[in-house]
């Protein structure tokens, strides 16, 4: 179900000044998501729904028991009832944030995520941080690296997540994905079966958006 509603409570590693200049997210106010585990069930087991990038380069499927939030530069999901009012509410859940930048940076994909996640560290004031190495995933069949982050954030809490970089017809798309760190592992397959929901509507050798955000056009 796709909500516009007023803009969510910011959940933990979304604030980032630095990082949304850098990025150029646009006005992000609202960053991130909080998207609550369904143990057990996995996103091909109920009816989904579809949210495209307000910018027109993808579009992802969730079930149609989330709840949806999309501004510009930002695709935010939610598998709750209602979106999270306040930052405590936020953290008891793994959130995913979908950003999209308007311009591709120039240095490796490697060194571009892996500063990303120093300026959020950085940003949000995390009080210990350890990232795993880069590796090769896929998002929509197109190749993107993931780094796996860990630490304990401002207010002393354990977090684990990962961070995924897609660079593509001349942008850039990070996706960050974080949850109390003891429920980490329950949540991971879930952001691995968005990666499999996610559409392309502009072919790869495209520099620029076709403006079609119709799902049945895309490519995955």
């Amino acid at each position: 179900m796709h909500v516009n509603a007023s803009s969510p409570a910011l959940p933990i590693g979304t604030k980032g000044t630095h990082v949304a200049r850098s990025f150029r997210f646009g006005i992000v106010t609202a960053a991130l998501l909080a998207l609550t585990a369904i143990a057990g069930c996995g996103l091909f087991s109920e009816k989904l729904a579809t949210v495209n990038d307000p910018g027109g380069l993808f579009h992802v499927l969730y079930p149609e028991s989330w709840q949806s939030f999309a501004q510009p530069g930002l695709i935010a999901l939610y598998a709750a009832d209602e979106l999270p009012q306040d930052e405590t509410a936020a953290f008891d859940t793994l959130s995913v944030g979908i950003y999209t930048a308007s311009k591709a940076a120039t240095e490796p994909v490697d060194a571009r995520l892996r500063e990303l996640l120093e300026l959020r560290a950085k940003d949000r004031g995390w009080q210990s941080k350890s990232m795993g190495e880069p590796r090769p995933v896929n998002v929509g069949k197109r190749a993107a690296t993931a780094i796996d982050v860990s630490g304990v954030d401002e207010k002393g809490r354990d977090f684990a997540g990962r961070a995924v970089l897609v660079r593509t017809n001349g942008r850039e798309v990070l996706v960050f994905a974080v949850s109390p760190k003891d429920a980490w592992s329950s949540h991971a397959p879930a952001v691995d079966d968005l990666f499999g929901q996610w559409y392309w509507h502009v072919r790869e050798d495209e520099t620029s958006p076709t403006g079609d955000a119709s799902p049945t056009t895309g490519t995955k």
